[in-house]
């Protein structure tokens, strides 16, 4: 290669095949190599371990296989690493807690394995850290906590298991967790109100038991919390309702039991709520139809009793309502027929009486 005042390297969204050339290495001012979204396969060329001014390199969206280089460790100014999306395997090597500089790791979507490596806790700068779809073992490191810049975290669907360390309480920066699809056990930790930051919180498809802490209440940014398929038990926390960003409530498939709490109604950005297959009981709750975003509302296999609000025609967003497997009675009211983008909808399995309403036909979209 005789491009050697070369300093960026963009060939990213492209066609390319075959293999990164090994004389990369040669090329010394590099900075920046983005190859990002194309067909690139064989190893990461060790090579490039002697690129000491690169910062960012992006390989994302490949076909990438081995491990990663360890030559990699001496470009110590690196601050961006992708490798995402490719067929990486091995553990995430120790030696990564040496790139002191990096604010972005990215290594989802690989079949990397072993523990998440302690050293990664060195990366003080780390402001993105996403291992998420790999087959990860062991327990989310303590000393998590002390990455104190981090604004997104992401381990979602590896097979991690133990606790939610309590220090992720002290991630003050931390606007996404993404923990879902794990083994992970034990309570959600009341510390988890002190990251006031949060905007997405993803913790379902766990083994997670307890009550959801009241201190929930207090991640005021909130747009996003999934709590589903876990064995959460007691009420909805009525702090739920200082949530005022909802966009995303699910809860769905745990161990609920009380009422759904009035002020529900007071959450307007709601466009999902998820509260199937818990033990709810009493009535759908009339409030719920100031949620007027609403495009899914799911409170099947529940305990509900009465009748469906006569004001759910008010839910014009709505797309799918599942209200199957309650003790509901009374009509199908005929303000159904006002949710004119309604493409699903299951009342199944109640003690509903009346004829089906004329007006269902309205609900031709």
């Amino acid at each position: 290669m005789n491009c050697s005042n070369l300093q960026i390297l963009y060939l990213a969204s492209n066609n390319l095949v075959g293999k990164i050339p090994d004389g990369i290495g040669s090329l010394s001012m590099l900075r920046m190599i983005s190859l990002h979204e194309n067909s690139l396969q064989g190893r990461i060329p060790s090579e490039i371990g002697s690129l000491f001014r690169l910062q960012e390199l992006w390989l994302y969206n490949n076909s990438f296989t081995r491990n990663i280089p360890a030559t990699i460790m001496n470009c110590s100014n690196l601050q961006i690493l992708q490798l995402g999306f490719n067929n990486l395997v091995e553990k995430i090597p120790d030696w990564i807690g040496s790139l002191s500089m990096l604010s972005t790791l990215d290594l989802r979507n690989n079949s990397f394995r072993g523990n998440i490596p302690a050293t990664i806790t060195n990366c003080s700068n780390l402001q993105i850290l996403e291992l998420d779809n790999n087959n990860l073992v062991g327990k989310i490191p303590d000393a998590i906590g002390s990455l104190s810049m981090l604004s997104i975290l992401g381990l979602t669907g590896n097979i991690l298991q133990g606790g939610i360390p309590l220090e992720i309480g002290r991630l003050f920066r931390l606007q996404e967790l993404y923990l879902f699809n794990n083994f992970l056990t034990g309570n959600i930790p009341a510390t988890i109100r002190n990251c006031s930051n949060l905007q997405i919180l993803e913790l379902g498809n766990n083994n997670l038991v307890g009550k959801i802490p009241d201190g929930i209440g207090s991640l005021s940014m909130l747009s996003t919390l999934d709590l589903r398929n876990n064995s959460f038990t007691g009420n909805i926390p009525a702090t739920i309702t200082n949530c005022s960003n909802l966009q995303m409530l699910e809860l769905g498939n745990n161990n609920l039991v009380g009422k759904i709490p009035d002020g529900i109604g007071s959450l307007s950005m709601l466009s999902t709520l998820d509260l199937r297959n818990n033990s709810f009981t009493g009535n759908i709750p009339a409030t719920i139809t100031n949620c007027s975003n609403l495009q899914i509302l799911e409170l099947d296999n529940n305990n509900l009793v009465g009748k469906i609000p006569d004001a759910i025609g008010s839910l014009s967003m709505l797309s799918i309502l599942g209200l199957t497997g309650n003790i509901l009675q009374g009509g199908i009211p005929p303000e159904i027929g006002c949710l004119f983008r309604l493409q699903e909808l299951y009342l199944f399995n109640n003690s509903l009486t009346g004829n089906i309403p004329a007006t269902i036909r309205n609900c031709s979209m």
